[in-house]
């Protein structure tokens, strides 16, 4: 397999994500891409349900830089290494800038 290059943002939020993905029994685990458009920012959250238990998201990282190829590079890079399910909040009806691929069809119930 080959090995795949990350970028710092990557390579920072795979790096703590790993150790939270402890891949037990019962478990679900999924990222959270939050688009903050007051503080002009995107806030990753590792989010962990275990049966039976509280809901438990984590912060990861926070890419400061408000730009969405940086975002989709981002996204892409954690894609290929962190085999999770990715949600994302905050970005109703825009598209990715490379792709062309709607982020997010439907609203949330608490944007």
């Amino acid at each position: 397999m080959d090995k795949i290059e990350l970028s710092k943002y990557s390579q920072v939020i795979y790096a703590r994500a790993q150790e939270l993905f402890t891949k037990h029994r019962n478990t679900r685990y999924w990222l959270t891409v939050v688009n903050e458009r007051y503080d002009q920012q995107f806030n990753f959250f590792f989010n962990i349900v275990p049966r039976g238990q509280r809901h438990k998201s984590i912060p990861l990282h926070t890419l400061e830089r408000y730009s969405l190829p940086l975002l989709e590079r981002t996204v892409a890079e954690l894609r290929s290494v962190l085999p999770v399910t990715y949600e994302f909040v905050g970005f109703t009806g825009m598209t990715w800038p490379e792709s062309g691929r709607v982020i997010q069809y439907r609203r949330e119930f608490d944007e």
